[in-house]
């Protein structure tokens, strides 16, 4: 009732709180057809949680930027990599004294992303390791852009070497899919 009275027309988030809010909420969701716009930041964006987000608030703008609180931002996003990519492909933010980087990178270039933020010198923050794992491509982008940055997931989380092997979490989504008639909450360690 108070979310209805208060007509929202837009909302932000972290995406685990805004799928967690879709999922115990959802039997409401004609009171949120306001919301025009959400808001997402401060993790990965699943296609689970993007399901959940979508159905709860009726198909609104969703703008998902890639930074952190004690760097800044570190992707911006661009709409021609949306529909190229989906979400979480940004361009890594070359407008400020910023540098991006991948550390350890492994065969399929996909590494650990690194930024150093020189904006404010007596604050600087350098080769900050961010714990994200992320991969970069060199492309030209319509919007006049030269690289690309893949947001991965979490270091250890989203994405897991396991005897050789690569674990990532698309790939555990795509198999637990089909176990959705047996498994209604799963989790990987």
């Amino acid at each position: 009732k108070s979310i209805q009275d208060f007509y929202p027309d837009h909302v932000d988030g972290f995406p685990n709180d805004l799928a967690a809010f879709a999922s115990v909420f959802s039997g409401i969701s004609s009171h949120l057809e306001t919301v025009k716009k959400i808001y997402v930041g401060g993790d990965f964006l699943s296609q689970s949680h993007l399901a959940l987000i979508q159905n709860i608030f009726r198909a609104p703008d969703i703008f998902l930027e890639y930074g952190l609180s004690e760097f800044g931002k570190v992707g911006c996003p661009c709409e021609f990599l949306k529909a190229r990519y989906g979400f979480n492909a940004y361009h890594p933010n070359s407008k400020k004294k910023y540098i991006i980087e991948l550390a350890d990178v492994d065969e399929d270039g996909y590494g650990e992303i690194i930024g150093t933020n020189l904006g404010r010198p007596e604050l600087a923050l350098i080769r900050y390791r961010t714990g994200d794992i992320g991969k970069a491509i060199e492309e030209k982008c319509q919007c006049g852009e030269d690289f690309t940055l893949i947001l991965l997931g979490r270091k250890n989380f989203d994405y897991v070497k396991c005897g050789g092997a690569m674990i990532v979490r698309p790939e555990l989504e795509r198999v637990m899919e089909k176990f959705k008639e047996y498994v209604e909450e799963w989790r990987g360690e």
